[in-house]
């Protein structure tokens, strides 16, 4: 990457959705008819809704490879057109679960900080919200930060990463304990979030490992996996206490 500096958009997940793009507004090419029948099923967002949770089942099921708007439209009981009034590709509807990751993401997020007071419980608060927001929808997470959606395609989706991840700069740049520590506030939120983000991955592969293979937690790492995915609060104040000691 050379001296390229970094930007919160391309660290707290990829990159972005034009309206048209997104399917929020697109052209439908579906007959008064057949959309008459589907709005009689579904309100306007209704059913862009239902898609999407839709989508998110069939990969937890069976993966990537066979999710298509048709099929998800005969599961929706809808004509095979009118999926496309909301997201005219595949690749538009993975795109739009990630946007609404993100979304959740920041509410849940000022929700534990509205509900928290001091700094310590309020890191703490923030990164068990992102833990639980991973771990109840590890595909939505994947797709959040993950390789399958071209971010770079999509500018709703970077607008939405940038400011979910918005939350996290602007409450470390206030933060007490950050005034002795020789890092940028881009630096420090990079290094929270990359400690948060860790541990919300390890504990979903934590939890996945016990159901599929008690055996394999016996290895080290294995056991080391379990005991973030069992109290991931601690881990979370422990890797605050190095951090700030580190560099105090």
């Amino acid at each position: 990457m050379g001296s390229k500096r970094f930007a919160p958009g391309h660290f707290w997940g990829r990159v972005v959705l034009t309206t048209q793009e997104s399917g929020f507004i697109s052209a439908s090419t579906t007959s008064t008819d057949t959309a008459a029948k589907d709005g009689d099923r579904y309100h306007h967002g209704d059913l862009r809704m239902t898609l999407m949770d839709l989508a998110i089942a069939h990969i937890e099921k069976v993966g990537m490879e066979k999710l298509s708007l048709r099929a998800l439209a005969r599961e929706a009981g809808v004509s095979a057109t009118a999926p496309y009034r909301h997201f005219p590709s595949r690749q538009c509807l993975l795109a739009g679960i990630a946007i609404r990751g993100f979304r959740r993401l920041k509410s849940r997020i000022e929700v534990a900080l509205t509900n928290s007071e001091g700094f310590e419980d309020q890191f703490v608060s923030m990164g068990l919200a992102y833990i639980d927001n991973a771990v109840n929808d590890p595909v939505t997470y994947q797709l959040m930060f993950g390789a399958m959606v071209d971010f770079s395609a999509y500018p709703d989706l970077q607008r939405a990463s940038e400011e979910s991840f918005g939350v996290l700069l602007a409450q470390l740049k206030n933060a007490e304990p950050r005034a002795d520590l020789d890092l940028s506030d881009i630096e420090l939120a990079g290094t929270v979030w990359s400690g948060v983000h860790g541990i919300a991955s390890l504990t979903i592969n934590g939890r996945a490992r016990e159901k599929k293979d008690a055996q394999r937690v016996e290895s080290a790492a294995g056991m080391a996996i379990s005991s973030v995915a069992q109290d991931p609060e601690r881990v979370i104040r422990s890797t605050l206490l190095t951090l700030f000691a580190a560099h105090s």
